[in-house]
């Protein structure tokens, strides 16, 4: 299965991104960063390295590096 490693750049001054999806469908993906993920509506499952999660509207994920 083929992980993507995805490079987020950013310049000095920033400290985070604000990426908005439509559709919450993404590849499968690493990165060096921490990742927090705020669910604003809908429902469904969050795949993260080898567990399987269910999250709804409302929820808050921290995702580690590299996972």
């Amino acid at each position: 299965m083929l992980v993507l490693e995805w490079q987020i750049i950013h310049d000095r001054a920033t400290l985070c991104s604000h990426i908005s999806y439509p559709r919450f469908v993404l590849p499968l993906h690493r990165h060096v960063e921490f990742e927090i993920m705020l669910f604003t509506w809908g429902s469904g499952k969050q795949f993260v390295g080898e567990r399987v999660s269910d999250y709804k509207a409302g929820d808050v994920a921290l995702i580690g590096s590299n996972s």
